[in-house]
């Protein structure tokens, strides 16, 4: 879409799409629910907040996409947000409950961490945790802030009105699915542009 795309075939193919944004995934939400705990899906700025860690609701509230989908003129919720919390926090949240014990990076620590397993599957897990929070989030902000700024201002608005700038930087989110995996010096340089 980068490339394959010039601007006005790129706003004609994201106005197909309104509402919906890159944020409005249940699918994408329910996996990486399925691959961490929920601690791991809330910005490391906003830890210092959470009051009980074993509390899902208070994680669920704070994780990384919600903070992300709030408007910029107003710090609100997004209607983006909004209508996807009415549809489908009830079902999400369950899902985090149900996969707190059993995700992926329970698995491993509790099944493969000190096996001769481990480093084939380290080297796995590092790599998918590249793919999805880093990777996967740099190639979307890089077609939108090609296509929808002009010199480094925002030209046009986010498909869903979020403040997609920070949201899509994983330099902002400092997201890791499998945060032991990863040395401090490694977890610094988290989603930094070459």
């Amino acid at each position: 879409m980068a490339n394959g795309l010039d601007k006005v075939q790129f706003l004609k193919f994201r106005y197909a799409l309104f509402p919906a944004s890159g944020f409005q995934s249940f699918q994408y939400r329910k996996i990486e629910m399925c691959a961490t705990d929920a601690i791991n899906l809330v910005n490391r700025k906003w830890l210092p907040y959470i009051k009980n860690t074993e509390e899902m609701e208070e994680l669920y509230e704070r994780t990384y996409w919600k903070r992300g989908a709030v408007e910029n003129d107003t710090g609100g919720k997004s209607v983006t947000l909004t209508d996807f919390e009415r549809k489908y926090d009830t079902k999400l949240l369950q899902h985090l409950k149900d996969y707190q014990g059993r995700n992926l990076y329970q698995m491993y620590q509790n099944h493969i961490e000190g096996t001769a397993a481990e480093e084939e599957a380290r080297k796995v897990l590092r790599e998918f945790d590249q793919a999805a929070n880093i990777r996967w989030q740099l190639a979307h902000y890089k077609v939108a802030m090609k296509h929808l700024t002009s010199k480094k201002k925002t030209t046009v608005k986010s498909s869903g009105g979020t403040n997609w700038r920070k949201y899509l930087n994983p330099r902002f989110q400092m997201i890791s699915f499998f945060p032991k995996l990863w040395s401090s010096s490694e977890m610094e340089q988290w989603g930094h542009i070459d």
